[in-house]
C-alpha cells in the first residue's frame, strides 16, 4: 500500500513540474493569446513559483509518506 502511495506521488510531482516549469517561459505569449497583457508580471510568475514549491514538496512526501502525512494536509490545501 505504501509504495503505491510513493508512486502517486511522485508521478504528481514529476507531472506537475514538468506543467507548471514551462509556464516560466510564457508570460508574453500568455498575454496575446489571452487578451489583455499581463501588467503584474510578479502575480504571475509568483503563482507559478509557488506551484513549483508545493510540487518539490509532492516529490519530497514521495520518499517517505509516513514521516511526512503531516504534511500531506498542507499539500492538499
Amino acid at each position: 500500500m505504501i509504495n503505491k502511495i510513493k508512486k502517486i506521488y511522485l508521478i504528481s510531482g514529476v507531472f506537475g513540474l514538468l506543467v507548471l516549469f514551462p509556464q516560466l517561459f510564457t508570460a508574453h505569449r500568455f498575454g496575446v493569446d489571452n487578451p489583455p497583457l499581463i501588467t503584474h508580471l510578479e502575480f504571475y510568475y509568483g503563482f507559478i513559483c509557488l506551484g513549483l514549491t508545493f510540487q518539490i514538496l509532492i516529490i519530497i512526501i514521495s520518499i517517505d509518506p509516513i514521516l511526512y502525512r503531516l504534511i500531506m494536509i498542507l499539500a492538499i490545501l
